[in-house]
């Protein structure tokens, strides 16, 4: 058997299938550390992105 393991900055949706998991990224940013999908959704990312002068880092 295949598996795919992917990172959420390859944009491939959640599925329930046995052969991709999607791994969430760490990302750092505004002096504090989120999970992407999970404690940091994409408008929350794009928000602070915007009102940011740091850089994100992800891990």
């Amino acid at each position: 058997m295949i598996r795919l393991l992917v990172d959420t900055a390859s944009d491939i949706p959640n599925t329930n299938s046995d052969n991709i998991l999607v791994v969430p990224l760490s990302i750092h940013i505004c002096n504090n550390d989120y999970i992407d999908g999970v404690t940091l959704n994409h408008d929350q990312f794009y928000q602070m992105l915007v009102s940011s002068s740091d850089f994100p880092k992800t891990s």
